[in-house]
């Protein structure tokens, strides 16, 4: 648990981050566009962005899903982070690759 809070997987729901006129230092997220597939290589993204990079900075993720994501991707997601994770869904009109992407 992040010294920061109680983790977002106690409560699964996001909320609205209400910025103060004191706060003045810059913030950041990690933010991963995800399917319910995609568990198992996220969770390997994760750990490895922790040990790597998150250990000195301390983001928290932020994960947004074409569709609602389920307890165990949730709890397994959370579970491999010390940091805040949130959980957000995009419609599906905004859901797409952009005509002018090219493809990897």
């Amino acid at each position: 648990m992040s010294s920061r809070g109680i983790k977002a997987c106690n409560n699964w729901k996001a909320s609205p981050v209400q910025a103060k006129l004191e706060d003045t230092s810059l913030r950041a997220a990690i933010i991963a566009l995800i399917d319910e597939p995609d568990l198992p290589r996220i969770i390997d993204t994760v750990v490895q962005l922790e040990r790597s990079f998150n250990e000195e900075y301390e983001y928290d993720w932020i994960f947004f899903s074409s569709t609602d994501l389920s307890e165990t991707f949730r709890r397994q997601t959370s579970n491999a982070t010390k940091f805040t994770c949130l959980y957000e869904i995009i419609s599906n009109e905004h859901w797409r690759r952009a005509s002018s992407a090219v493809s990897a």
